[in-house]
């Protein structure tokens, strides 16, 4: 799986972790996690739940029906604050509206990422799902700063970037 969809410079079995049950290496990816993080919304329930109750800082960015409820680069610039540490929860094919990033949306994305230094945990549990395979890839190929969460059938793979 690593070597068909994820770019092997960037990943190595000493930045691997295999992990029984997705939600809870959420759990704890945001407890460890000190700063401000970005929710794109309609997203996941248990996000939310989690940094609540974390007590964790978090800012949602509301996405509307207009752009297939996606991230847009000019959206997550509008929405940016100042914070020093920022992480952002990007979810590719979406969950729950099910909208899927083109590879050029992922790379705009990757450039305000980039240029803000923001930290990206890519939930792509969801990528071997996709009718859209050739539409869409992991967000690992344009940013290196970020965590992959990949690989539906282990129920959690997290691939840490170095």
């Amino acid at each position: 799986m690593i070597k068909k969809y994820y770019s092997s410079e960037n990943y190595s079995v000493a930045n691997t972790i295999v992990v029984n049950g997705l939600k809870e290496l959420i759990f704890l990816l945001l407890f460890a996690f000190e700063g401000t993080t970005y929710l794109v919304r309609p997203s996941w329930v248990s996000y939310e739940e989690q940094l609540k109750i974390l007590n964790k800082p978090y800012k949602s960015i509301i996405t509307k029906m207009e752009n297939n409820f996606k991230l847009t680069p000019e959206l997550l610039e509008l929405n940016l604050g100042n914070e020093k540490n920022k992480l952002l929860i990007l979810n590719n094919p979406t969950n729950p509206t099910g909208a899927v990033y083109s590879k050029e949306e992922l790379k705009k994305i990757a450039e305000i990422c980039k240029k803000n230094n923001i930290i990206v945990f890519a939930d792509e549990i969801y990528l071997d799902l996709t009718f859209e395979r050739d539409y869409t890839e992991s967000f690992s190929k344009y940013y290196q700063k970020h965590f992959a969460v990949v690989d539906i059938e282990l129920d959690g793979l997290l691939l840490l970037q170095n």
